[in-house]
């Protein structure tokens, strides 16, 4: 099978790979994924200004969504429902907010649960309660408090952790998420400035160079374990490794193939909170475990010139198909030689991944 055959092959498993996993994540969503999670509202009274009771409902709300998206969806035109308790003056003279008018109103707009979200001066700072209402029955299925200043966009979001942290009991002792998955891969390597000469006598015309550059060869394939340390949201640390199986040389009379150990060190950056699209950029330590130089005609030998460790430096992007899964492409660019031979042997990458994260 030639090289070529063998490149289309593996780029072809890749996309079958993609294209399933894509086809599995719609079909949940057809038999009951977004259709049967509940819609919810955020209604915030108390605070400063309506601006700020604003700002705290819609960190809220992203906190519900991201913490508990496969169970809740945030409703349509909320602003115009939001805007409907405030005109109704659904506040009791205590100062309470009346749970009963509440339901009516989310019933008449289509809400299944609205989250009531209470702030109370304290002293110094304020008391964020938050309660999520069930507007059929009235009930309280959750409850979540938070102490904060709320000066800022930082405290508004930090108390919105606490208070969706609280509900669910999900509140953390530190501020990093560990969560563990997988990634498989195409790898694609290629080795710049590789090239053979090879000198042979004609008896025509004397002494002969045929001189060898390397080409794109049929690429290889990669697997193993991702650490994802969520530090925002949207930035988080992304580490682990991968066994790849890789071909960096392929020329007409040679080739040099080899089996290695990927490590990654990447920071992530999700453009926004709503946007499921992603960048890489980072290093990534090489450590080949056998490398295997084959001359046309004979037997591969170890390549004893093989340095120990490559070091790349990595820029991607992806793109999350669902919650946990994505897809990413990644650019590998070698900054030390592949062997003593040559300094100018530097080996670049591509990789194109699908990822797991449990």
């Amino acid at each position: 099978m030639t090289g070529s055959k063998i490149n289309s092959m593996l780029i072809l498993i890749v996309i079958m790979l993609i294209i399933s996993a894509m086809s599995i994540n719609a079909a949940e969503e057809s038999d009951g994924g977004a259709d049967a999670r509940s819609r919810i509202a955020v209604y915030v009274t108390g605070g400063r200004s309506d601006s700020d009771n604003k700002a705290l409902a819609t960190y809220i709300l992203s906190e519900l969504i991201r913490v508990r998206g496969d169970k809740y969806v945030a409703i349509e035109r909320s602003e115009a429902f939001l805007e409907q308790i405030k005109n109704e003056h659904v506040k009791q003279r205590s100062g309470a907010i009346d749970d009963s008018q509440i339901s009516r109103l989310g019933k008449q707009s289509g809400v299944q649960l609205i989250c009531v979200v209470d702030i109370t001066p304290v002293m110094d700072a304020f008391l964020v309660s938050a309660r999520i209402l069930d507007v059929e029955t009235a009930k309280v299925s959750a409850v979540g408090v938070s102490n904060s200043k709320l000066r800022n966009a930082a405290d508004m979001r930090n108390a919105a952790n606490e208070v969706v942290g609280a509900m669910f009991g999900i509140a953390e002792k530190s501020g990093i998420k560990i969560r563990l998955g997988a990634r498989i891969a195409y790898n694609n390597s290629y080795l710049r400035s590789a090239s053979v000469s090879e000198r042979y006598a004609d008896d025509e015309t004397g002494i002969v160079v045929n001189r060898y550059e390397n080409e794109i060869g049929p690429g290889g394939i990669a697997g193993g374990v991702v650490v994802d340390f969520g530090i925002t949201n949207k930035l988080s640390i992304i580490t682990g490794f991968e066994a790849v199986y890789r071909v960096p040389v392929n020329m007409e009379i040679l080739t040099v193939s080899e089996a290695a150990l990927s490590i990654p060190l990447l920071v992530r950056w999700r453009l926004t909170e709503n946007l499921p699209v992603f960048i890489d950029a980072g290093i990534q330590a090489d450590v080949p475990l056998s490398t295997k130089l084959t001359i046309e005609g004979n037997d591969p030998v170890t390549l004893q010139e093989r340095k120990p460790f490559d070091i790349g430096i990595v820029l991607g992007a992806g793109y999350f198909i669902g919650k946990n899964l994505s897809i990413d492409i990644r650019g590998i660019i070698g900054v030390t030689p592949f062997d003593e031979d040559n300094k100018k042997h530097l080996m670049n990458q591509l990789n194109l991944g699908l990822n797991y994260i449990f």
